[in-house]
């Protein structure tokens, strides 16, 4: 499915996103203009929020590592940095986007997206809320339970398992943890951090 794209327009600005996404109401508080599409797997649900913002509102596009230090300046004491990056879209768009991650209560995880493109005089902001929904915590059992059998953490040190991607001294907050790294993302497709880049890798090579 991941390869069969549909057409959604922003302001009469036509972009690609995968097929299997449903366009949505947008609601009252959402910003003017919105379009919102919505999924919906066994593990997740995926809400897609497509707006235009000013420039001088946007993130800075070739400085990743000016937004990793300002995130973790307002980052909460249940939120952590999951990923920061940059680059060319397939057409040549530059583009930047963050992921962070919300402990949700009672239990679960939201992870949030903003992935901004420059478009010349404006710029389109995705923002992307991925809740893990039904049975939670499965994705993180079962690599604690791979990286404790491989002898990668040990059963008793969390210090290998919750780890800043890119500040091992940054220590506020839910920290990324070794189950949320991309090369898990293969064995859990429905997990909401593998949808997210999902989205992202097919939103990034189509436009």
């Amino acid at each position: 499915m991941e390869n069969i794209s549909q057409k959604i327009f922003v302001e009469e600005m036509q972009f690609l996103i995968s097929g299997n996404y449903f366009k949505a109401n947008s609601l009252p508080e959402d910003p003017p203009g919105s379009v919102v599409y919505e999924k919906d797997t066994a593990e997740s649900t995926d809400i897609l929020m497509f707006f235009f913002i000013s420039k001088d509102k946007a993130m800075p596009f070739h400085d990743t590592e000016g937004v990793i230090n300002s995130l973790h300046r307002i980052l909460g004491d249940e939120q952590g940095l999951i990923e920061v990056k940059k680059g060319l879209t397939g057409n040549g768009i530059t583009f930047v986007y963050t992921v962070i991650k919300t402990l949700k209560q009672p239990s679960g995880v939201q992870y949030i997206l903003t992935l901004q493109l420059d478009m010349g005089i404006k710029v389109l902001n995705v923002q992307g809320y991925f809740d893990e929904e039904n049975i939670t915590g499965i994705r993180d059992a079962a690599i604690w339970e791979y990286a404790v059998r491989e002898g990668i953490i040990s059963d008793n040190d969390h210090s290998k398992w919750r780890v800043d991607p890119y500040c091992p001294d940054y220590q506020k907050g839910a920290l990324m943890n070794l189950s949320e790294q991309e090369q898990f993302d293969v064995a859990f497709p429905s997990h909401p951090l593998s949808e997210l880049r999902s989205f992202v890798r097919f939103f990034v090579s189509e436009n």
